[in-house]
């Protein structure tokens, strides 16, 4: 993302899913791989990901309620494609609909766009 000559650079964006608890965030991060590799580095229990840029990977997947106490599943990718590093988090109230999957395949479609 590039802002025009003195707008503001927007890094975060939430998207609602069809359920009310459904929710993606992309954050575009300064700093390419360097902050990238530090992101990596202090974070533990991660897996690697194939496939997904030129590097990726993916926190265990957390599983909790909201305040209503619906169950709430969460995926959280890290992603470095060129210099572009990103992260990508899906949360998801249906405890039929896994949030893994769904973040893997869009952090895909994200990367593919990236330069």
């Amino acid at each position: 993302m590039r802002p025009a000559p003195g707008a503001q650079l927007i890094n975060d964006c939430t998207y609602d899913g069809p359920a009310e608890d459904d929710e993606v965030t992309l954050t575009v991060h300064d700093g390419g791989r360097a902050r990238f590799d530090h992101a990596v580095y202090e974070l533990h229990s991660l897996t690697a990901l194939s496939g997904v840029g030129d590097g990726a990977y993916q926190s265990g997947i957390s599983r909790g309620s909201n305040e209503e106490g619906t169950a709430i599943a969460e995926a959280h990718l890290w992603v470095i494609k060129g210099g572009t590093y990103f992260d990508i988090t899906v949360q998801r109230d249906s405890p039929n609909l896994a949030p893994g999957p769904a973040a893997v395949a869009l952090a895909r479609k994200v990367a593919d766009r990236a330069k």
